[in-house]
């Protein structure tokens, strides 16, 4: 493994895969200035060029709320974007990792879901990352799907950034009755690294270890903080958003751990790292 290309290399996670990966590969960072993936012709081009040995593709709508509100552009951006990415790497002979999300499952069950469990989305980008997990076994023999959860790092516009804005607030109201896993991008960089490292592809479900709700979260982010912003605790029925979310979402990690590949240390460790390197 020499060269590898990232999409999307100026998001959260593709900025600090970007920052990781350098050090040790040859990396070739797009965005959608460089290598828009809506444009097949664009993205045949680059790869065609740089010829790069894996695409760590990162660029997708995140946001649920905004996937729910412009679906046309969520299904240009995850779907075709996808399809174009795959399409080449397939044309190109380049091995291909997709990030997907906890959101394909319906969070209707309590214990963790298994890489084999149905999918079942209830919202429109967890639907456009079933999509997309499927043209890349489709088009790429040679791939890695990789579903993560509830991202926070020192890039990006996350829940811990959200929560971080409000610490100089009263009160915060946050839902109590929804279930995951906090994921620390340079945790996850180390680890998906290590993944295509060992040429076991497949797909593998990724996450830091440990449960918590989006509040529980909030009064850890407070409390490392210093703020005394307090956290009031509702359910989803009361916070409404547009895009309806699992209420479970927790992801088993026992295909990945068949590695050999260690667990991710626990979500509260990974945050408290993540505000030591703030200060630094």
């Amino acid at each position: 493994m020499n060269k590898i290309l990232i999409t999307g290399s100026n998001g959260g996670l593709g900025t600090v895969l970007k920052k990781f990966l350098s050090t040790q590969y040859a990396v070739v960072a797009t965005d959608s200035t460089s290598m828009d993936v809506t444009d097949y012709e664009a993205v045949d081009r680059v790869i065609g060029a740089e010829r790069p040995d894996l695409v760590l593709h990162c660029a997708a709508i995140v946001n649920a709320d905004q996937a729910e509100s412009n679906k046309l552009r969520t299904y240009s951006v995850n779907v075709l974007g996808t399809e174009s990415v795959a399409r080449a790497c397939k044309k190109y002979n380049a091995a291909m990792l997709f990030f997907s999300s906890d959101y394909v499952f319906d969070g209707c069950q309590n214990h963790p879901y298994e890489v084999t469990d149905l999918v079942d989305p209830i919202n429109y980008y967890g639907v456009t990352k079933v999509v997309g997990e499927q043209i890349v076994r489709d088009f790429v023999e040679n791939s890695y799907i990789v579903r993560v959860s509830w991202l926070f790092g020192p890039a990006g516009n996350t829940f811990l950034q959200k929560m971080l804005k409000r610490a100089g607030e009263k009160n915060v109201q946050v839902v109590d009755d929804q279930i995951g896993s906090p994921t620390y991008t340079p945790h996850l960089a180390k680890a998906v690294e290590a993944l295509f490292r060992s040429g076991k592809y497949g797909t593998y479900q990724i996450t830091n270890e440990g449960v918590c709700s989006w509040a529980d979260y909030a009064e850890e982010i407070f409390r490392l903080a210093g703020s005394s912003t307090k956290v009031i605790r509702v359910d989803s029925n009361t916070y409404q958003t547009l895009a309806k979310r699992p209420l479970y979402s927790c992801l088993s990690k026992e295909k990945f751990y068949s590695t050999g590949i260690g667990p991710l240390p626990h979500w509260k460790d990974a945050l408290r790292e993540c505000f030591e390197q703030r200060k630094l």
